[in-house]
């Protein structure tokens, strides 16, 4: 069960340090004589960009990462993103 929790902890972290999308959906009811009823749903695509303090915590368990400045950071997180879009894109699932 732990090793289960420390996975998922770890995915989230990963998830947060690269940026992902999420979807959120708005529903607006009107209630009249019949009850409820929805009016007006929308559903967005909203994008949460990178986190660096997520990358900053993911780096402490990498030995030679964890003294890196934040501009060298930066560019990590630039190579790390890059090289998860190349290998999903070879595996069509989108981030």
């Amino acid at each position: 069960m732990r090793t289960r929790n420390k996975t998922k902890l770890e995915k989230a972290l990963l998830k947060k340090a690269v940026g992902y999308y999420s979807i959120e959906t708005v529903a607006e009811y009107e209630t009249g004589a019949k009850g409820e009823r929805l009016v007006r749903r929308k559903v967005a695509r909203r994008y949460n960009p990178p986190d660096i303090a997520a990358l900053k915590e993911l780096a402490k368990e990498l030995p030679d990462v964890a003294d890196l400045t934040d501009a060298e950071l930066e560019a990590e997180r630039a190579r790390i993103i890059a090289e998860l879009k190349a290998s999903m894109s070879e595996q069509k699932i989108r981030i």
